[in-house]
């Protein structure tokens, strides 16, 4: 596990993610800026394809805290048309 902290970290991760690292944790206090981080991430491992349904898959934090192996599921499933799959889990109410 790698914890970036830096401004200068971040962007350069942003610009080219690490294809070694394939899970990527995104938080902090400022919810704007981890959804535009977030976003940048996405962007880049779709190619900019960010509103393929068939590339990114988003999932509530309460799915699946309701269904746990759903996650894995959709984690294992190969994209329809190749490329980069993206399964992006935002935080629900419930603990995962």
């Amino acid at each position: 596990m790698v914890a970036l902290k830096n401004s200068s970290d971040i962007e350069s991760f942003l610009g080219r993610p690490d294809p070694r690292r394939p899970i990527v944790l995104v938080f902090g206090p400022d919810l704007g800026l981890v959804r535009e981080r977030a976003d940048s991430i996405v962007k880049v491992a779709t190619g900019g394809k960010t509103d393929d349904a068939f590339l990114v898959v988003a999932l509530d934090g309460d799915v699946i805290a309701a269904d746990p192996a759903r996650l894995s599921d959709e984690a294992h499933t190969i994209g329809l048309f190749g490329g980069n799959r993206v399964v992006r889990v935002r935080a629900g109410n419930k603990s995962l």
